[in-house]
């Protein structure tokens, strides 16, 4: 669910959700959870990142 915050809330908040995620990189299927993700200082990738690789 949506929750309007503001830059420093979403930091904070991204980077506690962070925390309980054991590997480095997530994999998302949503835009905004990657963005959500980097923000929180993991690594996140799309799925349409795997599946369709950057040269």
């Amino acid at each position: 669910m949506f929750t309007p915050m503001q830059p420093e809330e979403q930091d904070e908040h991204f980077r506690k959700h962070c925390e309980q995620i054991q590997t480095q990189k997530t994999v998302c299927y949503c835009k905004f959870c990657t963005e959500g993700i980097n923000m929180g200082g993991k690594q996140g990738l799309h799925l349409i990142e795997l599946l369709f690789p950057a040269e």
